[in-house]
């Protein structure tokens, strides 16, 4: 199972990437 702390990350990026997204 993964860390807390890397699925945390791994959310962040992915909000990251979909707000990047909408910006375009």
């Amino acid at each position: 199972m993964l860390p807390r702390s890397l699925t945390f990350m791994f959310f962040k990026i992915l909000v990251v990437a979909f707000d990047h997204l909408k910006l375009q």
